[in-house]
């Protein structure tokens, strides 16, 4: 009986011996894969930055909200330029004659960079801004206002062609704005030509 347990833990022993000796029939082998480095994604070419130089920061929104808007073409963007520098020498607040005053201030005349004057045309501003919760006095509200008139809508396709000289956006300025007065505007607009890049 003892030879017999001697044996049998002789062959016990022998077992973990061999399976000490050949571990690979006991253990999982890992192989580490090396990560494909990831391929550098190139981003689409942006649209370059319109400038100004120059500007006021007031002039550099206005640019930058109609080069927004699709207005690509530099004489384009000149004569909207030089027709609100005529207008309002881009001063939101400013009542026709030119004292700064709050929307509800300017009772006669043209209010805004546009000079919003005939009536549905300053009430539009007016209620523009309530339902949308701004001011009427601000730069950024009366340019939202502005893209939503029946008169821009008339004039925008014209804007919005590329290669057109000068007198085109002109014209389109006019079906714009009126142009009661002329003014300089054309002249602004030739300035901003040399300064938008």
């Amino acid at each position: 009986m003892i030879k017999q347990l001697f044996s049998a833990l002789s062959l016990t022993f022998a077992i973990s011996l061999a399976a000490v000796a050949e571990p690979s029939r006991i253990e999982k082998t890992t192989t580490l894969i090396e990560p494909e480095p990831i391929a550098e994604v190139s981003e689409p070419d942006a649209e370059p930055v319109i400038t100004c130089t120059g500007c006021s920061p007031a002039e550099k929104q206005t640019l930058q909200f109609f080069h927004d808007k699709g207005i690509k073409d530099k004489y384009a963007l000149a004569m909207i330029m030089g027709s609100i520098k005529q207008e309002s020498r881009f001063q939101p607040a400013v009542c026709e004659g030119g004292f700064i005053t709050s929307w509800h201030g300017c009772t006669r005349g043209g209010y805004g960079l546009i000079q919003f004057t005939s009536a549905h045309r300053y009430y539009g501003l007016g209620r523009y801004a309530r339902l949308t919760g701004q001011a009427p006095e601000a730069a950024k509200t009366q340019l939202e206002y502005i893209v939503t008139e029946r008169e821009w809508e008339a004039a925008e396709p014209i804007f919005k062609k590329t290669g057109l000289p000068m007198n085109s956006y002109d014209y389109a300025g006019k079906i714009w704005l009126g142009y009661g007065i002329k003014g300089a505007r054309l002249m602004y607009a030739w300035q901003y030509v040399t300064i938008i890049g």
